[in-house]
């Protein structure tokens, strides 16, 4: 038996300089680079912290609202969302939805319940929101709508005239209240 090594390497990770920096990254010094990192860490971990605390808190507030009735046509919409995203997905993966669920060993009929169910939360959760936001006196206002478009528009390198003609500007109102709600919950919740 006989074997024959043709090559023997080690891994050598380079210094953390700020000329290393300067050459492969954006940063100019290793000193902006790990601000920028700080910075980009603990935005994350308050938003994380964040989203974290609106769970607790809107989940308290759904165990103590009753809503008699959802809107038929909002949770169909929804519904649809659910099957065109996992129909979406299926095709990328090389199969239909069927396939998909007899993968996840899920039926048709378990699947439609998901998605009904999901769509009924994610309704309700609005309902809750729009009645939080009217009795708080929280709107969103068109220039607030402009600023988002605008920022986005910025942070992903395109046109907002693009951006305008391809956004449903009530989704974008919708996301705005949403988190304003959101801002209001978390900072009331201790209360």
């Amino acid at each position: 038996f006989k074997v024959t090594v043709n090559k023997i390497s080690e891994k050598q990770t380079p210094e953390l300089t700020d000329e290393w920096i300067a050459k492969n990254t954006s940063y100019e010094s290793l000193d902006a680079y790990r601000k920028a990192k700080r910075e980009t860490l603990e935005s994350s971990a308050k938003s994380i912290a964040n989203n974290a605390n609106y769970e607790a808190a809107i989940q308290v507030i759904e165990e103590n609202c009753t809503v008699n009735s959802l809107p038929d046509d909002e949770v169909q919409t929804y519904v649809d969302q659910i099957v065109n995203y996992y129909t979406s997905y299926a095709s990328q993966n090389g199969t239909d939805l069927e396939g998909l669920l007899t993968d996840s060993k899920m039926t048709m009929d378990d699947f439609n319940s998901m998605a009904e169910e999901q769509a009924k939360q994610t309704v309700q959760r609005q309902v809750i929101c729009k009645l939080i936001a009217d009795a708080e006196g929280l709107e969103v206002t068109d220039d607030d709508v402009d600023k988002e478009m605008t920022d986005y528009a910025e942070q992903n390198g395109i046109s907002i005239d693009d951006l305008k003609a391809n956004t449903d500007v009530d989704a974008v109102k919708e996301s705005l209240l949403t988190a304003k709600v959101m801002d209001f919950v978390i900072e009331n919740a201790a209360k």
